[in-house]
């Protein structure tokens, strides 16, 4: 999710636009819907998504080509999170105190990102009986 100024919006989405046409991204990328609030707040969002939340090389590889390609910067942080947070309207301050995003680019680029059992398991073809779909 990157958050830039109002006034840099359109400098931004061009080059996410560009980035993902060109395969530097992952498949796809939007930005929101502008809203009054978006005023207030002085920015809007944009969400470049990956293929897979739980595939952390390839978050990584998008993150850094965020940077690369001069989109983000190094020191500001990107915070990623998977369509299920949002479709579940999980937000800062939400109910069950989960926080809103599930990494910082700071975590991703410094390989500080550990999975725990339960929060997020990833579960390889390779980890898979062979007749455990028979």
């Amino acid at each position: 999710m990157l958050f830039p100024k109002l006034d840099d919006l359109s400098r931004v989405w061009r080059l996410v636009a560009e980035a993902t046409a060109e395969g530097k991204l992952g498949p796809t990328s939007k930005f929101g819907t502008w809203t009054p609030e978006d005023a207030i707040k002085g920015c809007t969002l944009i969400c470049v998504y990956t293929r897979d939340f739980s595939d952390l090389d390839d978050v990584k590889r998008v993150m850094r080509a965020l940077i690369d390609c001069g989109i983000a910067k190094r020191e500001s942080k990107i915070y990623y999170k998977c369509d299920a947070y949002t479709y579940l309207d999980i937000k800062s301050g939400n109910a069950y105190k989960l926080p809103a995003s599930l990494w910082s680019s700071e975590e991703v680029l410094e390989d500080r990102v550990k999975y725990k059992e339960g929060v997020i398991t990833r579960l390889k073809k390779r980890d898979v009986p062979s007749d455990a779909f028979s």
